[in-house]
């Protein structure tokens, strides 16, 4: 999560590098090498991760009603691979890889977004529900397989996980009446990460969810709290 300036980024067509880390992808495999000081007590972050597919998702979605805002789920069930050598550490499971990018800051387009991935029988299902500046409400809902397909799923009914301790709000789907938390992975005060029991085509699964409130991002506070858990580094090392 190291910050850096335009300087330390290099990259080509199945290359990113930056500063000392770097990902390269090859013949449906993910390597990224990480070489990173961590924060606010310097540590060496050191290791590799290695992700696995059986075919990179092509499908797009537009985020927002002015199409400025685009995600792509880029392997939605993958496998993963980790080997740490500090904090030595190891460990493979299952994997998820999407991107976002867009024409203009988040901040810029959105008030918050609610997002959660789960895993059932050989697809992964995702509800991406937003809320954009004026206060306008979009959603997608979709599953995906390892082959690169994709089909809608019905929109579930929206609950309420209850707030984080940083009184966070996760309302997130579920045809379920018996799903929530079972996990707060991570409480800041913008967002929040969750292990979720939810209900998907009268299947129960686990999932990942997210919440953001971009309105909180910001506030002045939380910018002048940022660099205490994401170091900002405009040099390359040489």
């Amino acid at each position: 999560m190291t910050e850096r300036g335009a300087s330390s980024l290099r990259r080509s067509a199945d290359r990113y590098c930056l500063g000392a880390s770097h990902a390269q992808l090859e013949a449906g495999r993910l390597t990224i090498v990480v070489d990173e000081i961590g924060v606010p007590f310097p540590h060496r972050i050191k290791g590799n991760i290695i992700v696995s597919f059986d075919a990179l998702q092509t499908t797009a979605f537009h985020l927002d009603s002015h199409h400025k805002h685009v995600w792509r789920p880029l392997a939605p069930r993958a496998h993963i691979q980790v080997a740490f050598d500090s904090p030595r550490q190891s460990w493979e499971g299952e994997a998820y890889v999407d991107s976002n990018w867009g024409a203009e800051p988040v901040e810029s387009g959105f008030l918050g977004w609610q997002w959660s991935r789960a895993s059932r029988n050989e697809e992964t299902c995702v509800f991406y529900d937003v809320v954009e500046r004026p206060g306008t409400k979009r959603g997608i809902a979709a599953a995906f397989d390892r082959k690169g397909g994709v089909r809608p799923l019905p929109a579930a009914p929206q609950h309420d996980a209850g707030k984080t301790l940083w009184r966070v709000e996760r309302p997130y789907r579920s045809e379920g009446l018996h799903s929530g938390v079972i996990k707060t992975v991570e409480d800041t005060p913008f967002y929040a990460r969750s292990l979720l029991k939810q209900t998907i085509e009268g299947q129960d699964c686990t999932a990942i969810h997210e919440s953001l409130d971009v309105t909180r991002y910001e506030r002045p506070i939380v910018q002048a709290m940022l660099p205490w858990r994401m170091p900002r580094r405009d040099l390359a090392p040489r």
